[in-house]
């Protein structure tokens, strides 16, 4: 169970993460500031909820950058990435519905357009 928690963090982190960046982007436009505000704002929730339970990292490079400077091991890491790629991609397809495709894929509403 001690190695459960971190991974349901980190997955419940970065599923907040994308899913709140992509549906920023998707509300909010071409409002850079807006999109900024969104994923900053989500950033400093969820690290704050999970520094406690997982490092709160939330970011596979962050996990990369921890084991080389040696403050994480090979298999936490590991465990970590796992559950990191597995909330990304659970909160992009929970949003391919709702914003549709171009705004998943693409990154902008409307790419198509220009």
């Amino acid at each position: 169970m001690t190695k459960l928690r971190p991974c349901i963090a980190e997955f419940i982190g970065t599923f907040a993460l994308i899913f709140i960046g992509i549906g920023a982007i998707k509300t909010a436009g071409h409002d850079v500031l807006a999109v900024a505000l969104a994923h900053g704002l989500t950033i400093a929730a969820f690290v704050s909820a999970t520094m406690h339970i997982s490092g709160g990292q939330l970011n596979p490079a962050v996990t990369f950058g921890l084991v080389c400077g040696g403050h994480m091991t090979w298999p936490d890491a590991v465990r970590s990435w796992i559950a990191q790629l597995l909330g990304g991609t659970a909160a992009r397809a929970h949003l391919l519905g709702p914003v549709g495709r171009d705004v998943v894929v693409a990154g902008t509403p409307n790419s198509r357009r220009r």
